[in-house]
């Protein structure tokens, strides 16, 4: 994918990856398809300008922060944010220089594509924040495993997870303009993705965001369907698996490192989440990582992003 005005720089990590993918002539024509997707771990310098490109792009915040300036809007996307845009227009996203920004993206486009993207314009700005219960990270993890390997059935199960994560996204809208969405409750969300290794409690977010501890919860729910309490969980748990994927920590080690010093309730509660131990999930992905069949790219022979 060639940009006509290409102004980047590409600065991430060499465990970063890009896979560009070229959909079969007759799956290109029916259905919406993926031209190419990965994850980043920038450095310092990451940007990218660009337009002209006939393309759609959806990009989800795993961690740090980033920038997104499109359609002389200004956005700050930080942890479970995303932003969807059409690449035809004028685009300019990169990283906090202190705050590094780790994305994961696809490029789509084709089908009813350009049918999802226009009620997702007409209904919301081109960034949101994601309720905790959202499967849009789910879908786009399983977009980024179908082509690793590609068979023959790729493009259609891409087409599937894609159609999937563009009607979640317009469900994720609907939902926070019918519960009214508050710039707070937000804020209290990035506050714990940002501050989940410390000892946080309702007492300490009530005090944080002047708010009586009995309302806060209230609220914080009624936009994301879930209390300040579980997302806390959630984000410790997300995070551990994480350190469970990039580290060789002990587990007592990792719990430690997400907020939680009781090493057994962690355990417990990685396993309630998760269904498996968090010994037993490292062993899962890093056979899975380890397979022969499974190619990964290194990003920097994939300069496309």
């Amino acid at each position: 994918m060639k940009s006509r005005t290409p102004n980047a720089s590409y600065d991430w990590t060499p465990d970063s990856y890009i896979i560009t993918v070229t959909p079969s002539i007759i799956d290109r024509f029916h259905f919406p398809f993926v031209q190419e997707m990965g994850e980043l771990k920038t450095n310092s310098t990451y940007y990218t300008k660009r337009e002209k490109l006939p393309s759609y792009l959806l990009v989800y915040t795993v961690g740090g922060k980033g920038y997104l300036t499109y359609e002389n809007r200004q956005y700050t996307l930080r942890q479970g944010d995303i932003f969807l845009i059409d690449c035809m227009k004028f685009q300019h996203y990169y990283t906090d220089e202190r705050e590094l920004w780790h994305l994961r993206f696809v490029h789509f486009f084709g089908g009813i594509s350009e049918k999802y993207y226009k009620i997702f314009v007409s209904e919301t700005r081109n960034a949101l924040h994601l309720p905790p219960t959202s499967r849009i990270p789910v879908y786009l993890d399983h977009i980024l495993q179908i082509y690793q390997p590609s068979t023959p059935n790729s493009d259609l199960l891409a087409a599937m997870y894609i159609v999937q994560m563009l009607t979640e996204v317009i469900l994720n809208v609907r939902s926070c303009a019918k519960t009214g969405r508050q710039d707070y409750a937000k804020e209290i969300a990035w506050y714990i993705d940002e501050h989940y290794s410390e000892d946080l409690t309702l007492e300490t977010l009530a005090r944080q965001f002047s708010l009586e501890k009995s309302y806060l919860p209230k609220k914080f729910k009624s936009q994301f369907g879930i209390t300040p309490t579980a997302y806390l969980a959630a984000v410790r748990i997300r995070k551990a698996k994480e350190l469970l994927h990039a580290t060789d920590y002990p587990v007592c080690k990792i719990a430690e490192l997400v907020g939680m010093a009781n090493t057994s309730y962690f355990i417990r509660l990685f396993k309630a989440q998760e269904a498996l131990t968090p010994h037993e999930y490292r062993q899962k992905w890093k056979n899975n990582y380890e397979r022969p069949d499974i190619r990964r790219y290194p990003a920097e022979s994939q300069k496309e992003q």
